[in-house]
């Protein structure tokens, strides 16, 4: 019998995956649904079979419930003629189990790992810096580098950067930056509402450079010319605040997790730190194809 390449694939992720969590089982579930050779398989026992497979398959498998049934069966026999070889216990198969159960024991640790939302709380509050919001405006001066393929006037980056400096000096005489934007910003989108940028946090996804000089704001200043690729930015700090707790709670969670289970894994590595006794031995090598 030829196996498809589902199978193999299915059978490999079905072996590495922790099983899909059980759904809800529906009224009629001791319905017959399906026979195969001389067993007889009723609606619960198809899903539970069915939620053994990985989440990145369930979908697929839901979708598909007579294909997925038939291929759960034939990774079950395969895997039961596997250990009645004993497999297991043969080169390379148990090297590659070993490889597998490691990652498991590491997702395992991982999943039992419980966050008190007591030191979530506590990392807030020890942290606020980490949490700043900035509601900012801005004004972009655009400039090119040269290679424009057009007969189009551009600015030079020093023509730029004029404008830029005298459009802060008016902004610092008191010109209102709602109005200095709708004129001369060249980012169209935000012009239009008066140099409105929106909120910034410090996860956002902008250049250092760009964040700092907006948390370094005081509320109301404006900062001086900012370079980037694409031209010099003016912004104007409108409200500095703190996202609330339950906005950020899981992603604290999520950060105090990783810590404890780096802490686990770096305990480990440590235990079985390799002292040198020969660095010759030790050296790179080139890889050679296996001689046969």
């Amino acid at each position: 019998m030829r196996l498809s390449c589902i199978l193999i694939l299915s059978a490999l992720s079905f072996a590495q995956a922790p099983p899909t969590p059980a759904t809800k089982k529906a009224d009629g579930g001791s319905e017959i649904v399906a026979t195969v050779g001389d067993k007889q398989y009723t609606a619960d026992e198809v899903r539970d079979l069915i939620n053994t497979v990985p989440p990145q398959y369930h979908q697929a498998a839901m979708a598909d419930k007579k294909n997925a049934l038939q291929q759960i069966l034939m990774m079950k026999e395969l895997a039961a003629q596997a250990r009645k070889d004993g497999l297991e216990n043969k080169s390379p198969y148990k090297e590659q189990i070993e490889f597998f159960l490691a990652q498991s024991a590491i997702n395992d640790y991982s999943n039992r790992l419980v966050i008190p939302y007591t030191d979530v709380e506590s990392y807030y509050k020890a942290h606020p810096d980490e949490f700043e919001q900035a509601k900012v405006r801005m004004i972009q001066i655009s400039f090119s580098s040269g290679q424009v393929k057009s007969n189009t006037k551009v600015r030079t980056e020093a023509e730029a950067k004029a404008k830029a400096d005298e459009l802060r000096q008016k902004l610092a005489a008191g010109a209102d930056f709602a109005a200095v934007a709708k004129e001369n910003s060249d980012d169209k989108e935000t012009a239009d509402k008066g140099g409105e940028w929106g909120v910034i946090k410090r996860n956002s996804k902008l250049p250092e450079d760009v964040k700092k000089a907006v948390f370094t704001l005081k509320t109301g200043e404006v900062s001086e010319p900012l370079r980037q690729p694409n031209g010099f930015y003016l912004i104007k700090l409108e409200e500095k605040s703190v996202q609330p707790l339950n906005s950020v709670a899981p992603s604290i969670n999520d950060m105090l997790k990783q810590q404890k289970l780096d802490a686990w894994t770096q305990a480990i590595t440590k235990r079985f730190e390799v002292k040198v006794d020969n660095p010759d031995f030790f050296k790179s090598q080139p890889v050679t194809p296996a001689s046969r």
